[in-house]
Protein backbone atom coordinates (compact mmCIF):
# COMPACT_ATOMS: atom_id res chain seq x y z
CA UNK A 1 0.00 0.00 0.00
CA UNK A 2 1.49 3.12 -1.02
CA UNK A 3 -1.19 5.42 1.58
CA UNK A 4 -0.89 6.80 5.00
CA UNK A 5 -3.24 4.10 7.73
CA UNK A 6 -4.17 5.84 10.34
CA UNK A 7 -3.97 9.24 11.81
CA UNK A 8 -2.42 11.07 14.72
CA UNK A 9 -4.56 13.36 16.93
CA UNK A 10 -1.77 15.83 17.12
CA UNK A 11 -0.21 16.39 13.44
CA UNK A 12 2.38 18.77 14.90
CA UNK A 13 3.64 16.79 17.30
CA UNK A 14 7.38 16.10 16.69
CA UNK A 15 7.15 12.80 18.43
CA UNK A 16 4.01 11.00 16.90
CA UNK A 17 3.83 8.00 19.68
CA UNK A 18 0.76 7.18 21.73
CA UNK A 19 -1.41 9.93 19.70
CA UNK A 20 -2.69 7.28 16.82
CA UNK A 21 -6.69 7.11 16.60
CA UNK A 22 -6.93 4.18 14.67
CA UNK A 23 -7.32 1.34 17.59
CA UNK A 24 -6.55 -1.87 15.77
CA UNK A 25 -5.36 -3.01 11.70
CA UNK A 26 -5.41 -6.52 10.74
CA UNK A 27 -4.08 -6.36 6.48
CA UNK A 28 -4.13 -10.58 5.26
CA UNK A 29 -3.02 -11.35 2.31
CA UNK A 30 -3.72 -14.88 1.57
CA UNK A 31 -2.32 -15.36 -2.32
CA UNK A 32 0.26 -12.37 -2.41
CA UNK A 33 2.93 -9.79 -1.01
CA UNK A 34 2.49 -7.03 1.05
CA UNK A 35 4.63 -4.00 0.63
CA UNK A 36 4.77 -1.12 2.74
CA UNK A 37 5.53 2.22 0.99
CA UNK A 38 4.53 4.90 3.37
CA UNK A 39 2.87 5.28 7.07
CA UNK A 40 1.49 3.38 9.03
CA UNK A 41 -0.34 4.91 12.52
CA UNK A 42 -2.06 2.97 14.43
CA UNK A 43 -2.49 2.83 18.36
CA UNK A 44 -3.65 -0.80 19.51
CA UNK A 45 -2.61 -3.39 17.53
CA UNK A 46 -1.21 -4.33 14.13
CA UNK A 47 -1.42 -7.66 12.00
CA UNK A 48 0.75 -8.02 8.76
CA UNK A 49 0.44 -11.32 7.36
CA UNK A 50 0.83 -12.07 3.49
CA UNK A 51 4.07 -14.09 1.42
CA UNK A 52 6.57 -11.21 1.37
CA UNK A 53 6.30 -8.64 3.45
CA UNK A 54 8.51 -5.45 2.77
CA UNK A 55 8.42 -2.49 4.97
CA UNK A 56 10.55 0.04 2.62
CA UNK A 57 13.14 2.83 3.53
CA UNK A 58 11.41 5.84 4.55
CA UNK A 59 7.98 4.32 5.42
CA UNK A 60 7.03 3.32 9.28
CA UNK A 61 4.74 0.90 10.92
CA UNK A 62 3.76 2.27 14.60
CA UNK A 63 1.33 0.41 17.47
CA UNK A 64 1.16 3.83 19.72
CA UNK A 65 -0.99 3.28 22.47
CA UNK A 66 -0.17 1.67 26.23
CA UNK A 67 0.93 -1.75 25.55
CA UNK A 68 0.13 -1.73 21.67
CA UNK A 69 1.52 -4.20 19.52
CA UNK A 70 3.09 -5.36 16.30
CA UNK A 71 2.95 -8.64 14.71
CA UNK A 72 4.27 -9.43 10.86
CA UNK A 73 4.70 -13.06 10.10
CA UNK A 74 5.22 -13.87 6.25
CA UNK A 75 5.18 -16.89 4.15
CA UNK A 76 8.47 -16.36 2.35
CA UNK A 77 10.42 -13.40 3.26
CA UNK A 78 10.21 -10.57 5.62
CA UNK A 79 11.98 -7.31 5.11
CA UNK A 80 12.29 -4.24 7.22
CA UNK A 81 14.71 -1.96 4.97
CA UNK A 82 17.56 0.68 5.38
CA UNK A 83 18.54 3.11 3.68
CA UNK A 84 22.12 5.06 2.94
CA UNK A 85 20.69 8.13 4.73
CA UNK A 86 19.87 6.49 8.14
CA UNK A 87 16.73 9.38 8.86
CA UNK A 88 14.92 7.70 6.57
CA UNK A 89 15.18 4.00 7.56
CA UNK A 90 12.24 2.01 7.49
CA UNK A 91 10.74 1.81 11.43
CA UNK A 92 8.61 -0.87 13.10
CA UNK A 93 7.65 0.30 16.88
CA UNK A 94 5.19 -0.64 19.32
CA UNK A 95 5.45 -0.66 23.25
CA UNK A 96 4.33 -4.09 24.91
CA UNK A 97 5.38 -6.56 21.60
CA UNK A 98 6.76 -6.13 18.19
CA UNK A 99 6.99 -9.93 16.97
CA UNK A 100 8.62 -10.67 13.56
CA UNK A 101 8.66 -13.74 11.49
CA UNK A 102 9.38 -15.75 8.33
CA UNK A 103 11.49 -18.04 6.84
CA UNK A 104 14.09 -15.43 6.57
CA UNK A 105 13.80 -12.04 7.99
CA UNK A 106 15.97 -9.13 7.61
CA UNK A 107 16.23 -5.92 9.18
CA UNK A 108 18.58 -3.01 7.89
CA UNK A 109 16.03 -0.56 9.37
CA UNK A 110 14.96 -0.10 13.21
CA UNK A 111 12.66 -1.78 15.19
CA UNK A 112 12.25 -0.83 18.34
CA UNK A 113 9.58 -2.17 21.25
CA UNK A 114 9.02 -0.13 24.41
CA UNK A 115 7.86 3.55 24.17
CA UNK A 116 9.33 6.26 26.68
CA UNK A 117 7.50 7.39 29.41
CA UNK A 118 4.71 4.89 28.76
CA UNK A 119 3.67 2.27 31.08
CA UNK A 120 5.27 -0.44 31.97
CA UNK A 121 9.22 -1.20 31.13
CA UNK A 122 8.02 -4.60 29.30
CA UNK A 123 8.79 -4.34 26.02
CA UNK A 124 9.70 -7.29 23.92
CA UNK A 125 11.30 -7.01 20.20
CA UNK A 126 10.86 -10.58 19.05
CA UNK A 127 12.45 -12.70 15.85
CA UNK A 128 11.33 -15.97 14.93
CA UNK A 129 13.13 -16.96 11.62
CA UNK A 130 12.66 -20.10 9.80
CA UNK A 131 15.94 -20.15 8.25
CA UNK A 132 17.77 -17.27 8.24
CA UNK A 133 18.20 -14.11 10.52
CA UNK A 134 19.88 -11.17 9.84
CA UNK A 135 20.47 -8.40 11.67
CA UNK A 136 22.26 -5.64 10.09
CA UNK A 137 19.87 -2.54 11.20
CA UNK A 138 19.10 -1.38 15.04
CA UNK A 139 17.25 -3.33 17.46
CA UNK A 140 15.95 -1.77 21.02
CA UNK A 141 14.09 -2.80 23.75
CA UNK A 142 13.36 -1.44 27.10
CA UNK A 143 13.20 -5.28 28.36
CA UNK A 144 13.53 -8.02 26.33
CA UNK A 145 15.20 -8.87 22.42
CA UNK A 146 14.67 -12.71 21.71
CA UNK A 147 16.66 -13.72 17.95
CA UNK A 148 15.44 -17.04 17.20
CA UNK A 149 16.40 -19.42 14.06
CA UNK A 150 15.10 -22.50 12.81
CA UNK A 151 11.97 -22.11 14.31
CA UNK A 152 8.89 -24.04 13.24
CA UNK A 153 7.10 -21.22 10.88
CA UNK A 154 4.20 -23.87 11.04
CA UNK A 155 3.32 -22.80 14.42
CA UNK A 156 0.49 -20.81 15.62
CA UNK A 157 1.34 -17.00 17.19
CA UNK A 158 0.71 -18.38 20.17
CA UNK A 159 3.36 -21.15 19.80
CA UNK A 160 6.22 -18.76 18.36
CA UNK A 161 5.30 -15.90 21.15
CA UNK A 162 5.90 -18.85 24.02
CA UNK A 163 8.97 -20.31 25.43
CA UNK A 164 11.53 -21.74 22.32
CA UNK A 165 13.35 -24.68 24.06
CA UNK A 166 14.31 -26.43 20.75
CA UNK A 167 12.73 -25.74 16.98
Amino acid sequence: FEGVIGQRENQTLEDPLGEAKVGPLDIRSTGGDVTVLRNVDVRDHVSITGGAISVLAGSYVYATGLDSDVYMKARTSLTVSGALDTSVDAIVKGDSLVHLAGPTVEVNGIVQAGIDDMGETDGRVLFNAGSALKIAGFVKSDDTIDLNAGVNMNWDRTQLEGEITQS
